[in-house]
């Protein structure tokens, strides 16, 4: 785990073995950059360029992305998800690094310190800690614990400001088991001067310790395999009461300023929020390309947080959205079709209802769906329910599925498996 090209070169073989030659070469030749992360990248030198495309082509040929890969918004290439928001641009259309800005932050001042409560999942493998600068990071890795009971860790200085790309290592303490355990990890994290501690709560005596530059005043916590969100609450005396306002009730959004509105108005095209923060990171869905006459699975992570589940199919600027409520007394699905809505899936023409407003609410855990774009059309119906059909009528240039939740307060995790049909092909 760690960094690979420029110096301070860290490799977890156990993951690393897991990449294709091709990704690998990709990642090693990818030059160092700088700048902010919330603001973009430049993009890679022509070689590099030249060798991506070849890569997509590659990527394109062997089918859907492996194991912890995501694919990029246009079909280019499939990327290691470590790789996601590290400064460098993988994708050509620069996906992998947008909504770079999204993961929990918090300004930590010298002689402050804060309580960091981490929802942790087996996905992410294990998670990072960033005290960030004007310019610059110094990076925790925390992987987990070794048979003594003490942190398995290792830290890093000179880092972008992504936190990655470091070019010096100053600890590594990884011999023996370092598993994290999924669930709520605790932290205490402390800005001494010139330096950040971390330990777990109720632990002092387990101190991992880095040292930081003298602007640095920015906590960032992000997961190393970051496929899926991972919540964390920071909280204590010492942090700034404007980085903890009060929550929103269930069910609502908290904008950047406070104000709290509903969660269904989350990237629905108009700015709800007076700073217009709901309409921010709305790129940041489960999505993935679905030509004419291809087909797949989606399997939903629902929570009843979510409400609904959407499915849209896009072009360049309009989609047709399927509407998921659940099911109705016969056990079919209860739903409701668009045509026409704007890019992000919203404000269209109502095509068909099949709900009542009293249907019963998908149970949460995993809803499988699968989805065909046919010519001309979408359709969509749980595994094994190829009776239960859902149609909605799509533009000649729709290819873009993304399926999100209607009430955008927590993330929706989506595992899409595709693949291409015969043309003229359907169920």
């Amino acid at each position: 785990m760690g960094d690979v090209g420029g110096h301070g070169t860290s490799i977890r073989l156990s993951y690393h073995s897991q990449l294709s030659a091709a990704h690998r070469l990709a990642w090693l030749v990818a030059p160092q950059q700088t700048g902010s992360c919330a603001r973009g990248y430049q993009r890679m030198a022509t070689k590099f360029a030249i060798l991506l495309g070849l890569l997509a082509a590659v990527s394109q040929a062997t089918g859907d992305c492996e194991s912890r890969h995501f694919q990029c918004r246009d079909g280019s290439g499939c990327v290691p998800l470590f790789l996601r928001c590290d400064g460098i641009s993988h994708c050509s259309d620069g996906f992998d690094e947008e909504a770079c800005d999204a993961l929990p932050t918090v300004a930590l001042p010298a002689n402050a310190s804060v309580t960091a409560r981490v929802q942790f999942a087996t996905a992410h493998d294990s998670f990072e800690l960033h005290l960030c600068g004007g310019q610059h990071c110094s990076r925790v890795l925390l992987w987990g614990e070794g048979k003594d009971g003490t942190l398995r860790y290792e830290t890093q200085t000179s880092c972008n400001l992504c936190g990655r790309r470091c070019s010096n290592r100053v600890k590594t303490h990884i011999e023996g088991s370092y598993i994290l355990r999924p669930g709520e990890v605790v932290l205490e994290v402390q800005h001494r001067p010139g330096q950040l501690a971390v330990w777990r709560q109720g632990r002092p005596d387990d101190v991992v310790e880095v040292p930081v530059g003298a602007d640095y005043g920015t906590l960032r916590v992000r997961p190393y395999y970051w496929g899926t969100d991972m919540p964390v609450r920071y909280t204590g005396d010492s942090l700034p009461a404007s980085a903890a306002p009060a929550e929103c009730e269930s069910g609502k959004l908290k904008c950047k300023d406070g104000q709290c509105v509903s969660g269904r108005y989350r990237c629905n095209g108009s700015n709800d929020c007076r700073d217009g923060s709901d309409e921010e990171d709305c790129y940041r869905l489960n999505m993935v390309a679905l030509p004419v006459n291809a087909s797949g699975t989606a399997r939903v992570q629902f929570a009843k947080v979510h409400g609904i589940i959407l499915v849209h199919l896009c072009g360049g600027q309009r989609c047709s959205s399927v509407w998921l409520f659940g099911e109705r007394d016969n056990g079919t699905l209860a739903y409701r079709t668009f045509t026409g809505c704007n890019a992000l899936g919203w404000r269209g023409n109502g095509v068909k209802d099949h709900w009542s407003g009293s249907d019963k609410d998908f149970a949460p855990g995993e809803v499988v769906l699968e989805v065909q774009h046919r010519p001309g059309q979408l359709a969509v119906w749980r595994q094994d329910r190829p009776d239960d059909v859902v149609e909605v009528p799509v533009g000649a240039d729709y290819g873009m599925l993304r399926v999100r939740p209607a009430y955008w307060v927590a993330d929706m995790p989506v595992q899409f498996t595709i693949a291409a049909t015969k043309a003229g092909t359907t169920k």
